[in-house]
């Protein structure tokens, strides 16, 4: 019992505050004419009501029982009205529930863009065909929600008006049968009435109800858009600040911040699984302007906030526990495009795609990558894998074991970003590696640390040694790559050639 029941106990001396609104409202109803009218403000007061988180019916029972009994229990001496019986209510004015929420029901699932709010009503939508509807009222919610109230109160007045001068028009008979409040939509009229007039009543009122809740739920998704991509904008800032704590896990915060992480997560794991996912394609060219290769990167596009900075996207995918899902999606995809990127960039260029040291020895992976080799080798398609540095790769037996099946496959591999976070010398000891990509860092530091170019320098010097082709990335002036040329680097990916591109584009 909270403290305003208290109060209102002891002001009033009543059992309750559900009583104290009860008798207001019975003596309320007993001022003016009966008639249409009153059965109107029944409506609009029912709805007001469960506006604000009371339950309209309940406190507005002993009206109802006075003034609207059922068809079964009246006579012409305890009906206002020989139209307005309680089965008029329920059948006709309160489809769905109060408000005649089934109207917004099918509102949401036609034109809601929100996939949480389809969701919502596609989980209430079976109570609801039984006129239950608390699901809705309290989950979207409508109660308390400014956007709700217009339509919340507007579609149950015109269904009652419209039912009314239907009904008292004669285009349907007056409510002879006794119906049960939960029986569904279209049966309930029909029975009702003993006519299908009654059903197509109902029926209209539902098409003109929806019609009246469809602004409005395009209202409240721009405002859940519009307040989306303002957390969107904070929370990329705090990603961007916090993305190189590797203990952090943005998608176990308490906060605005996890809450929206852990929607985005829940975002990509349904793009993966749905197989929706597009990849760009970055060309590699060598120092006289013959492309050599293409990189596929990943591009999630999300439907509201549009192409995602990519380490965020691998990131949420390893704390959401589907990255190798993710990473063999990409790797279906980029087979897919092969024939398009070849025919964009060139018959001999060499195609490659990202995976992560932890992905890359695993036995699911393995097997994965075994099956596609088994119903089309690799062999001899000039494809490339670029071991990324989210997680360190540890050489053990088993790392030996993975890296030289991968070689037999028919697979180059490259070590991406070298030199930088968590990728070592120790790559390069065993010879496993066909390609060293130098880390943008390193390109843009050429010019402003001075001992860059001579880091740059040795790496070169040593890839030459072992038999390996150095890559610069993030190449975007002439000066950078005349510059690497001279240091003996004539292999280029960047905006100095292009960006990635889109092959829909």
């Amino acid at each position: 019992m909270t403290v305003l029941d208290v109060a209102v106990i002891r002001v009033f001396d009543v059992e309750s505050f559900r009583q104290l609104l009860s008798g207001w409202f019975s003596a309320l109803f007993r001022i003016g004419d009966n008639g249409f009218l009153k059965g109107l403000f029944f409506v609009l007061f029912s709805s007001v009501l469960w506006f604000f988180g009371i339950h309209g019916s309940d406190v507005l029972e002993g009206v109802m029982q006075e003034y609207f009994a059922p068809v079964a229990s009246s006579t012409a001496a305890n009906t206002i009205d020989p139209i307005l019986h309680k089965e008029f209510f329920d059948c006709f004015v309160l489809m769905g529930g109060c408000g005649a929420t089934i109207c917004l029901l099918i509102a949401l699932l036609i034109f809601s863009r929100n996939r949480a709010r389809r969701g919502l009503a596609l989980s209430a939508a079976f109570p609801m065909v039984f006129n239950i509807n608390e699901m809705m009222v309290f989950g979207l919610p409508i109660i308390f929600n400014p956007v709700m109230l217009i339509p919340f109160l507007i579609v149950p007045l015109f269904c009652y008006t419209s039912s009314y001068v239907a009904i008292a028009s004669g285009l349907v008979p007056v409510i002879e049968n006794s119906v049960e409040w939960t029986t569904p939509i279209l049966l309930g009229g029909y029975t009702a009435t003993g006519s299908f007039a009654g059903a197509a009543l109902q029926l209209f009122n539902l098409i003109v109800g929806v019609l009246i809740y469809m602004p409005f739920v395009h209202l409240l998704d721009r405002s859940a858009e519009n307040e989306s991509k303002r957390q969107f904008e904070v929370f990329m800032g705090y990603f961007k600040e916090h993305e190189a704590d590797p203990a952090l896990r943005f998608t176990a915060l308490s906060n605005v911040n996890g809450d929206f992480a852990k929607g985005i997560c829940a975002d990509l794991r349904h793009s993966v699984s749905k197989g929706e996912i597009v990849m760009a394609y970055q060309p590699q060219y060598s120092y006289d302007g013959v492309c050599i290769g293409a990189e596929a990167l990943l591009r999630y596009r999300h439907p509201l906030h549009g192409v995602l900075y990519p380490p965020m996207v691998i990131r949420l995918a390893e704390e959401g526990g589907f990255l190798t899902e993710l990473e063999e999606a990409v790797i279906r995809q980029v087979l897919a495009d092969r024939d398009r990127v070849l025919r964009r960039f060139g018959e001999g260029v060499k195609l490659s795609f990202n995976v992560t040291g932890a992905t890359i020895v695993s036995e699911p992976f393995l097997r994965f990558l075994r099956q596609l080799n088994a119903e089309e080798p690799f062999a001899g398609k000039n494809l490339c894998i670029e071991i990324t540095e989210q997680t360190v790769l540890t050489f053990t037996e088993q790392t030996d074991a993975a890296l030289s099946e991968l070689r037999r496959m028919g697979f180059a591999l490259a070590i991406d970003d070298f030199s930088m976070g968590q990728t070592s010398i120790h790559y390069l000891k065993d010879n496993f590696f066909d390609w060293i990509k130098l880390d943008g860092s390193l390109v843009k530091g050429l010019f402003t640390h001075k001992n860059t170019r001579e880091i740059v320098s040795s790496i070169v010097g040593l890839a030459a040694t072992l038999n390996m082709t150095v890559l610069a990335e993030f190449v975007e002036t002439e000066e950078e790559k005349e510059t690497l040329h001279a240091i003996g680097c004539d292999c280029y990916q960047g905006w100095l050639y292009s960006p990635a591109v889109f092959l829909d584009k």
